[in-house]
C-alpha cells in the first residue's frame, strides 16, 4: 500500500509540476515590439500602403509610454506574422485611441480595422474621438503561421496604437489535469495522516 501511495504521490507531483509551468508559457506575447518602444522606426512590423503620417511617438505616460501615431490620407496596413499552432485559440489585445483637435491637412473618412489570419475584421471603427481603450478578442489560428494586421486611414486626425499582444489561451484540459494532480496529492496526504 505504501508503494502505491508513493507512486501516486510521485505521479501527482510530476503532473502538477509540469502543468503549473504550462500557463506561464501560454502568457508569452507572440508579437515583437507590440509597444512600439523601438521607435522612430517600427521594428518587427511591416508597413505597406500610404506610410505618410505614420510614425512612433515616445515619452508618453505608461502604459502608453510609446505608441504608433497613424493618420495617413489613404489606407495603410501595419502587419506582423508569427508562429502559431493550428486550431489553438489566441487572445489578441491592443490599446487604441482616436485623437481630437489635430489636423494632418486632409479630410475624409477615418477607419481602423484589425484582422487575424485573413478571416476579415475582428475589430473596426470609424470613430474619430475616444480616449485610450483596451480591446481584446479571442480567435482561433487556422495555420502554423498567423498574421495580425491593422488597416487604417484617418485623414483629419490620428489613431494611436500600442500594447499589441497575441497570447495562447490555455486548453481546458491543462486545468483539468492540474486539478487531478492536486486531488491525487491531497489523497496521498490524507492517507499518510491515517497511518
Amino acid at each position: 500500500m505504501r508503494q502505491l501511495l508513493r507512486l501516486i504521490a510521485v505521479l501527482a507531483f510530476a503532473t502538477t509540476s509540469v502543468l503549473v509551468g504550462l500557463p506561464a508559457s501560454a502568457d508569452a506575447n507572440l508579437i515583437t515590439n507590440g509597444d512600439f518602444s523601438g521607435g522612430p522606426t517600427i521594428p518587427g512590423w511591416t508597413l505597406t500602403g500610404d506610410s505618410s503620417f505614420t510614425f512612433v511617438v515616445t515619452g508618453g505616460t505608461p502604459p502608453q509610454a510609446s505608441y504608433l501615431l497613424a493618420g495617413p490620407p489613404s489606407t495603410a496596413e501595419l502587419s506582423q506574422t508569427f508562429s502559431t499552432v493550428s486550431g489553438q485559440q489566441y487572445l489578441i489585445s491592443f490599446d487604441l485611441q482616436a485623437q481630437t483637435g489635430t489636423d494632418n491637412t486632409s479630410s475624409g473618412t477615418a477607419f481602423l480595422g484589425a484582422n487575424f489570419d485573413g478571416v476579415g475584421n475582428i475589430f473596426s471603427t470609424t470613430s474619430t474621438v475616444f480616449g485610450w481603450t483596451t480591446f481584446s478578442f479571442t480567435e482561433t489560428a487556422l495555420m502554423t503561421t498567423s498574421t495580425l494586421s491593422f488597416d487604417y486611414t484617418n485623414p483629419s486626425s490620428f489613431y494611436d496604437l500600442t500594447n499589441v499582444s497575441v497570447t495562447a489561451v490555455p486548453e481546458p484540459g491543462v486545468y483539468a489535469m492540474m486539478g487531478i494532480g492536486l486531488l491525487l496529492m491531497a489523497f496521498v496526504v490524507r492517507h499518510r495522516r491515517k497511518e
